[in-house]
């Protein structure tokens, strides 16, 4: 009988000093902010496609096909609008997009957003095949670990 590795998962640490951070940087309070939650979701709604599940059955905030496609054709003159006060205050996401969530284009949020996200803007950046071929190859990579773990 063989026995299976279980591996350890990472225990998550709290960031404790960019919490407090993010909640000295913050200008709004709770209540401001559920006061400007309230209708959003009619003047913001998500598209179509979102109100099903994922395809692959991941997340709803997986990143969908049809996203990929409409971002891709984005170039740096495209006019584009953030949902005001999206991320709730005192997080440390909230701080982050308040400040990228300024940009009128795709030209404005670069800069902004490389310097919060220096990686996922990059990679952003590539061309799209190339993302799905890594992400395919990493897999691919996963795969063949597991198999390997499981004929031991």
């Amino acid at each position: 009988m063989k026995t299976q590795k279980v591996a350890e998962r990472k225990v998550r640490k709290i960031d404790v000093k960019g919490l407090k951070e993010a909640k000295k940087a913050t200008t709004m309070t709770s209540e401001e902010w559920k006061k400007h939650q309230v209708g959003m979701k009619e003047k913001w709604p998500q598209p179509d496609y979102m109100e099903k599940p994922h395809p692959d059955g991941k997340g709803h905030t997986c990143y969908r096909d049809e996203t990929y496609i409409a971002i891709t054709r984005w170039t740096s003159d495209t006019k584009i609008q953030y949902r005001p006060h999206a991320k709730a205050p005192g997080s440390k996401s909230h701080v982050r997009y308040e400040r990228y969530s300024r940009a009128k284009s795709v030209k404005e949020a670069q800069p902004t957003a490389q310097a919060l996200f220096p990686t996922t803007l990059t990679a952003s950046a590539q061309p799209i095949a190339q993302l799905r071929q890594r992400q395919g190859q990493r897999q691919r990579q996963g795969q063949r670990q597991r198999q390997r773990q499981r004929q031991r």
